[in-house]
C-alpha cells in the first residue's frame, strides 16, 4: 500500500557476505615439506586461491590458512620468512597498518564484509574495510558522537563489545579519515567533511 505524502526510504548499503576460501590439505605435508622447492607453486597457488577470494586479507589470517593445509600449527621465524619470500615473488599489493595486508590488484574498495560465516578479529579486517563502514554510516547519520560511532562500527563487524584492541583499531581508522580529510571532528561528533 502507498502512503501519499510520504517518500520511500531506501538504504542502500555496502555490506556483502565474507567469502571465505578453503584450502585442500596436503596430505603429505608437514613442518618441513612446506620448505621443499617443488612445493614453492603449490604454495603460491594457494596464496592466490586466497586473494582471489578473501583480499583484503591479513598476514596473519593468510598465514594461518596456508599453515593448515600444510599441517602446520604455527609460523615460526624460517617459516614468516620463507611465505614472505614467496609472497615478495609474486608481487602481491600490500598495505600495512598495525600487520600488512594482502590485496588481488587493487587497494580500492566500496564494500565491507560481514564477520558471520567466518569471524575474522579485529586486527584481521583491513582498515580500508572498517573505513568503508564507517563512510556509510556518517554519511546516512550525517553526523555522529565518536564514541558511538567506535561502537556502531564495532557491532557491524560482529563485536559486542569495544575492548582495548577494538578501541585502538577503529581510532586508527577515524584517525587516518581525519587525516585524509575523508570525515572531520567537530565537537566529540564525526560528520563527512564538506567536499
Amino acid at each position: 500500500c502507498s502512503n501519499p505524502g510520504y517518500d520511500s526510504v531506501v538504504v542502500t548499503t555496502k555490506l556483502k557476505p565474507y567469502a571465505a576460501s578453503s584450502l585442500t590439505s596436503i596430505s603429505t605435508a608437514n613442518s618441513e615439506t612446506i620448505f621443499e622447492f617443488q612445493n614453492r607453486n603449490t604454495i603460491k597457488q594457494q596464496i592466490q586461491a586466497l586473494l582471489d577470494t578473501e583480499a583484503p586479507i591479513s598476514k596473519n589470517l593468510l598465514y594461518k590458512k596456508v599453515l593448515q593445509a600444510w599441517n602446520t600449527s604455527r609460523a615460526g621465524a624460517r617459516l614468516d620468512k620463507h611465505l614472505e619470500g614467496i609472497i615478495k615473488e609474486m608481487n602481491v599489493v600490500e598495505t600495512t597498518h598495525h600487520q600488512p595486508f594482502y590485496w588481488n590488484n587493487d587497494t580500492t574498495l566500496n564494500f565491507y564484509r560481514s564477520n558471520e560465516i567466518e569471524k575474522r578479529n579485529m586486527e584481521d579486517i583491513a582498515p580500508e574495510e572498517v573505513f568503508v563502514a564507517l563512510e556509510e554510516v556518517v554519511s546516512n547519520n550525517l553526523s555522529i558522537e565518536e564514541d558511538e560511532l567506535l561502537r556502531y562500527l564495532a557491532r557491524t563487524f560482529g563485536f559486542a563489545k569495544v575492548g582495548k584492541q577494538i578501541d585502538t583499531i577503529l581510532r586508527y581508522v577515524v584517525d587516518t579519515a581525519v587525516q585524509q580529510g575523508k570525515v572531520k571532528r567537530e565537537n566529540d561528533r564525526i560528520k563527512l567533511a564538506d567536499k
